[in-house]
């Protein structure tokens, strides 16, 4: 019995210790490791003046952060490079006897096409491309990628560039349960099917939708590479927005809310009966002005004769200001008359609302069919 359970230990520790090893291994990628060598090899290696080895030489656990490296071959032939380090593999191979540079390029996904001064030179990943000292430019291109493009100043080193290549389009789809909606992402309809998906090009696009033909909205939404997004609409709400903007400006809500005719006849109609109240209450004063200038001539009448006449000219100044105060009143109530039936029409007409959303959806197993159709940006 103790036997088995001496045996059963030692059987716990084993696979305690195969595990530690697994783990381990699986975590060195993880591991910050900085690779540093040279051609030829046996080169000392400086790291911010402190000599840590020679070449080869593989630095671990190294915290990011600026690093400056010197390694020197002899009196006659060093390699200094300062580089601020955030991390992950890096790689400095210094080559003391060549004329030229190699660099070698992996991509994620491979076969990218590499062209090297607009020359293609191959397709990734490429090891030991010899590349002649000074300033080059080097593209990497594979359809239904980002192109990348870089000038890069070549040196007497081993350059190793790895780079996640960035896919340029995301998926969307029109979710309308049942709606008569119509939705066009960068002037390109989309159909209104939760399984199709059609790829749309990543960045900022311009989503108009449309419902029942009678409201419309604009959104703006960034898409995301190789993200799936499904288009949700909010509809029979009550809103207060549009009879707000008709309290401010008349006729605004009304005419964001797509009743354009509308709101273009309360704006005009406000604002013809406000300049009409304006311009009447200017001659309004002037008359009244004039009925006290007549007023005064009146009482300072010199004799009988001159009192009738001057009273009949008093007379008819009061005439023309109680003439101009009621035209006045007149403009001044069709003006408030006006912009209350404005925001009475806002709030019975224009209180519902319109909206849409973009969220991203999960791609497993909904059955998604491949898209056939692109929807790029119009070009400007």
């Amino acid at each position: 019995m103790k036997n088995n359970i001496f045996f059963k230990f030692i059987l716990f520790l084993c696979f305690i210790v195969l595990i530690s090893n697994i783990y381990s291994q699986e975590n060195d990628s993880l591991i910050n490791i900085i690779t540093i060598n040279s051609d030829p090899s046996g080169a000392e290696v400086f790291l911010n003046s402190s000599l840590i080895g020679k070449t080869p030489f593989t630095l671990k656990n190294q915290s990011p952060g600026k690093l400056a490296f010197l390694i020197k071959l002899d009196d006659k032939n060093s390699f200094s490079e300062t580089v601020h380090y955030n991390g992950g593999e890096l790689v400095i191979y210094p080559l003391f006897n060549a004329d030229h540079s190699i660099l070698e390029i992996i991509t994620k996904p491979d076969n990218a096409f590499v062209y090297f001064n607009d020359s293609l030179v191959g397709t990734t990943p490429i090891y030991d491309l010899i590349i002649p000292l000074g300033l080059h430019e080097i593209k990497i291109e594979k359809d239904d990628y980002i192109k990348y493009e870089r000038k890069f100043n070549f040196q007497r080193k081993k350059t190793k560039w790895n780079y996640n290549l960035t896919y340029k389009y995301g998926f969307v789809n029109s979710n309308v349960n049942g709606l008569d909606i119509n939705l066009k992402v960068n002037g390109i309809e989309v159909l209104n099917d939760d399984k199709q998906f059609v790829k749309t090009e990543i960045g900022n696009s311009t989503f108009e939708a449309s419902w029942k033909n009678e409201k419309s909205i604009s959104r703006y939404f960034k898409i995301e590479p190789e993200k799936y997004y499904s288009v949700v609409y909010k509809t029979d709400y009550f809103t207060p927005v549009y009879m707000l903007e008709s309290m401010i400006i008349p006729g605004s809500g009304q005419f964001t809310d797509d009743a354009q005719i509308k709101g273009v006849l309360y704006f005009l109609t406000n604002v013809a009966f406000g300049y009409l109240f304006l311009n009447e209450n200017s001659n309004y004063k002037e008359k009244y002005d004039s009925y006290n200038s007549a007023k005064v001539n009146y009482m300072d009448a010199k004799n009988e004769n001159d009192a009738i006449q001057l009273r009949t000219v008093m007379e008819q100044a009061l005439n023309d200001v109680n003439s101009s105060a009621d035209k006045k009143n007149i403009y001044l109530g069709c003006f408030i008359g006006a912009y209350l039936l404005n925001v009475l029409d806002a709030f019975v007409f224009h209180t519902e609302g319109f909206d849409m959303e973009l969220i991203e959806v999960n791609n497993h197993n909904l059955g998604i069919n491949t898209p056939q159709l692109e929807i790029k940006y119009p070009l400007k």
